[in-house]
């Protein structure tokens, strides 16, 4: 499986300025999500889950060399990091 992590990282590597513009998904960006989260009319098992997996993401894209702007974020990206949180130990992904 960490071929496939491996495979998303290079895809990344392989064009430097896909979304160079878009803002990174930590800082300004989650705390824009987190508030709107708390302010909408959703329970507040979104609040307990849903920041969490995005700080999770970020965490994961940073670790893997990925810029983390929004914009360059892809399907590959995003089923690695499933991969990745189904393989830590006494996680579900």
């Amino acid at each position: 499986m960490a071929a496939r992590t491996a495979t998303a990282t290079r895809s990344t590597a392989a064009d430097p300025e896909l979304g160079s513009t878009s803002p990174p998904i930590s800082g300004r960006l989650l705390d824009s999500y987190a508030r709107s989260i708390r302010t909408s009319r959703s329970d507040a098992t979104v609040d307990r889950v849903y920041i969490p997996a995005v700080e999770e993401l970020a965490k994961y894209l940073e670790r893997i060399g990925h810029s983390g702007r929004v914009g360059a974020i892809r399907r590959e990206h995003v089923e690695a990091f499933l991969l990745d949180l189904r393989e830590r130990p006494g996680r579900k992904g």
